[in-house]
Order: structure tokens, then sequence, then C-alpha cells
């Protein structure tokens, strides 16, 4: 889930916040070795974060991501994250 995600159910003090993904990092490789690379939310758009290369994601991009290795949620409302300006 990506937004409006309810955890109270794995807190030993339920709260009634709702949280929203903010951030994934994902691994590619074995135990051994690999490549990191990861997914982060400005409040308005997704990223994908590839070394020195940032490109605009499209959302359903997490839905099929099988890379998953991190998943950071963020209590609502989540103030906005200024991210560097890209250039084309």
């Amino acid at each position: 889930p990506v937004s409006n995600v309810d955890f109270s159910r794995w807190s030993r003090t339920p709260r009634k916040e709702k949280y929203s993904l903010v951030a994934v990092v994902n691994h590619y490789g074995s135990l051994n070795s690999g490549h990191y690379t990861s997914y982060c939310h400005d409040g308005q758009n997704w990223f994908y974060c590839d070394d020195e290369s940032v490109r605009l994601a499209n959302p359903q991009e997490l839905e099929r991501n099988v890379h998953a290795y991190l998943l950071f949620y963020s209590s609502e409302p989540q103030p906005a994250l200024r991210l560097p300006k890209l250039s084309p």
C-alpha cells in the first residue's frame, strides 16, 4: 500500500495515525554483491534514483517492483520534500 496505511494492528500502542509510503530502496544482485537504487516521493511526484541519474517515475512502477528491500513510511500529513530541480 502507498497511502492511508494503518499499522495499529502491529503496534503495542495503537494510534489513529495513517502512514504514506515516501521512499523505497531496491537491491539488485546477491547476498555478496549488488546494486542499490531508490524511489522517493516529494509530496507530488515519484522519482527513480540510480547513482547519478534521477528521473520521474510512474507510480505503477512501485506496484510492479520486485526488488524492494526497504520501505519508508511517514505519518500523514507529510511535509513536502524539496528535491533539486531536474535539468532536461
